[in-house]
């Protein structure tokens, strides 16, 4: 009962998340291994734009501490100089979020995921991905175990992405 409705919790955050970033995202559901290439094109994008000041605000939804809470991370010349919980600035979030605290790390993150989980058939791992299609970064990227015993499940998204002087 708990997983079914966690699970629908998820997806309605995702849903409403794509819906109101939906005119700057290109929206798709794939195989792990196309999800790669995409995952690398846009890459490429982010590369290219050259963006080393910025600010986004990023929210992972799993099965593992912190799920949920929004954080604030400002990123200086290709520097995270601050990773902050969004409603109340307490900075122990830190150590858990380091590994997603630039786009090329989140980017990074992701990859891994795919590369260590690339072996599973279609209709074990379901993968849906949404880029900005100015800057190139994961707008939401969401990937699905469907084995019943799997908790990770993870969602990725960011809001409030912006370019600073």
């Amino acid at each position: 009962m708990y997983r079914r409705y966690f699970c629908t919790i998820n997806l309605l955050i995702v849903f409403f998340a794509l819906l109101i970033q939906w005119p700057l995202v290109a929206c798709a559901i794939q195989q792990p291994l196309d999800t790669l290439g995409e995952l690398a094109e846009n890459r490429k994008k982010w590369q290219s734009a050259s963006i080393h000041d910025y600010a986004y605000q990023l929210q992972i939804i799993c099965f593992c501490p912190f799920s949920e809470i929004p954080i604030d991370i400002e990123v200086r010349n290709g520097v995270p100089i601050s990773i902050l919980e969004a409603t109340s600035n307490k900075t122990d979030v830190e150590k858990f979020f380091k590994p997603y605290s630039t786009i090329e790390n989140l980017f990074n993150a992701i990859q891994q995921e795919l590369e260590t989980n690339a072996e599973l058939a279609s209709d074990e791992m379901i993968v849906s991905s949404n880029f900005d299609q100015i800057y190139g970064f994961p707008i939401s990227f969401q990937i699905i175990y469907t084995k019943p015993s799997s908790d990770a499940n993870i969602t990725y998204l960011i809001q409030r992405f912006k370019v600073l002087e």
